[in-house]
C-alpha cells in the first residue's frame, strides 16, 4: 500500500508547476528586498522536488507566511504558487500515509479479537484474565 501513496505522491510532483524556475520574476522594478525574496523563494521551490520533511515543511511555510503578507491587491508570486502546490502535495503524502498506518493497526486489532472471538479456549483464556 505505501507503493500506492509513493505512487501518487511522485505523480503530483511531478505535475506541480516547475516551469516557473525558468521564468523571471513578473516586475524587473523590484525593490531589493522583493528580489531578495524572490530569489528565496524560487531556492526554496528549486529544493521541493520531493515530498518535504518536516524541516523543509516549516521553512516553506515560514517563507509562505512571510511572501503572501503583501497586499491582496498584489497578484500572487508565482513562486509562492509553486510552493503552496509542492506543501500541500507533501502534506498530502503524510496524511494518506498516517491514514494507511492506523488502517493497519485497526486491522491488526480486528485479527485480534476475531482470534479470541473464534476459539472458546481463546473467549475462556480473555474472560479469566478480564474477570
Amino acid at each position: 500500500m505505501s507503493s500506492f501513496i509513493d505512487q501518487r505522491t511522485r505523480e503530483i510532483f511531478q505535475n506541480a508547476s516547475t516551469d516557473v524556475l525558468s521564468t523571471t520574476p513578473p516586475s524587473a522594478a523590484h525593490q531589493e528586498s522583493d528580489s531578495q525574496r524572490a530569489r528565496n523563494l524560487k531556492s526554496t521551490l528549486a529544493g521541493l522536488h520531493t515530498p518535504p520533511n518536516d524541516q523543509q515543511l516549516a521553512e516553506s511555510l515560514n517563507l509562505l507566511n512571510e511572501a503572501l503578507g503583501k497586499s491582496l491587491a498584489d497578484p500572487p508570486d508565482p513562486y509562492a504558487v509553486g510552493i503552496s502546490e509542492r506543501v500541500i502535495a507533501g502534506l498530502y503524502a503524510r496524511t494518506m500515509e498516517e491514514m494507511l498506518q492506523q488502517a493497519l493497526e485497526a486491522d491488526r486489532e480486528a485479527r485480534f479479537w476475531w482470534d479470541v472471538e473464534r476459539s472458546k479456549y481463546n473467549t475462556t483464556w480473555f474472560l479469566m484474565q478480564s474477570t
